[in-house]
């Protein structure tokens, strides 16, 4: 009897030394790109996974990060925001997902960015509070999230916002250009001025010439024209796609989009961005990989392809 005590004590003994030895990254967040928030705004947030120990951690990291992470707002006097129908919708119908074993070397850190949008929905004007809630080995395991840091949001209204801009001076043409920007964040800086609707931003980042003469027809007729001519040709190509009446792909308008990759050369970079497109009763996910290329210390996108992923309901 006394020998079965030993052994099952040592067995409990060796399985609490090793949920004890289980190493945690730990979890900070900040804005991506601090600016004056509106009602209207998508809220992007920077999660940053640490590891401050001396040994490797190991967990597994979805690629929709909404299976292991969940964020809290609330307001000051701590009432919680509501969640977004998108999260509802991802929660209430489980699709398979895929995920990657992560490894973190001491010292090691690993970011992601996403949208506030896709989880919550702030419906007033007024200061909040965020905090992210991490699940090592996702949502629905039983082990208790890691907390990150507060944020502190302020939402402002949008005639305060336009009273502002309205303020500002007029920016010139050639200083709309992404300078010193490296690949992946001209990505984002021309997504963001679609989404803004702000088309002297975006088409700042884009070689509309050989986007343009990406189709033989194009390029044919474009390589017989005057130089005047040519110039003319891609005024009117910018009127049709302000319009979305030509190549819609690359003026399509994402609800809110990831970068998954970049890599890059002193000349050439390639970017791939996940973009997601909602509507009335399904969102549509889209593969978009850019081709860039350095004029004058610039990035410039340069060509693109598209890969269909399929939708969500």
């Amino acid at each position: 009897m006394k020998k079965r005590i030993i052994i099952i004590l040592l067995l409990f003994t060796l399985s609490f030394s090793a949920f004890a030895d289980k190493l945690f990254p730990e979890v900070k967040i900040r804005f991506y790109d601090k600016k004056v928030y509106t009602l209207n705004s998508d809220i992007k947030i920077l999660v940053e996974l640490v590891n401050k120990t001396d040994s490797d951690i190991t967990f597994n990291l979805a690629d929709n990060r909404m299976y292991n992470i969940v964020f809290k707002v609330k307001t000051l006097t701590n009432l919680p925001c509501e969640v977004s129908d998108y999260y509802i919708q991802m929660k209430n119908n489980p699709q398979p997902y895929f995920y990657k074993e992560m490894t973190l070397k001491p010292r090691e850190k690993f970011s992601f960015i996403e949208s506030l949008n896709k989880y919550i929905v702030i419906e007033k004007t007024g200061k909040y509070i965020i905090q992210t809630y991490y699940y090592n080995d996702f949502i629905k395991s039983k082990n208790s999230p890691i907390k990150s840091n507060t944020l502190n949001l302020t939402i402002k209204s949008m005639d305060k916002y336009n009273e502002s801009k309205t303020k500002q001076i007029v920016i010139k043409n050639e200083d709309l250009r992404p300078i010193n920007m490296e690949p992946d964040k001209v990505i984002r800086y021309m997504l963001n001025s679609r989404k803004a609707n702000d088309w002297n931003r975006f088409f700042a980042c884009i070689n509309l010439k050989t986007i343009y003469t990406k189709n033989s027809s194009r390029k044919i007729i474009y390589n017989k024209q005057t130089e005047n001519e040519r110039e003319n040709l891609i005024k009117d190509y910018k009127e049709l796609l302000k319009e979305e009446k030509t190549d819609k792909q690359i003026v399509a308008t994402p609800s809110y989009y990831s970068i998954e990759k970049t890599t890059y050369t002193d000349t050439e970079a390639s970017v791939i961005a996940v973009e997601y497109f909602k509507f009335r009763n399904f969102t549509e996910k889209k593969e978009y990989r850019y081709k860039l290329n350095k004029i004058d210390k610039i990035w410039i996108v340069y060509d693109y392809e598209v890969k269909n992923l399929g939708t969500i309901k």
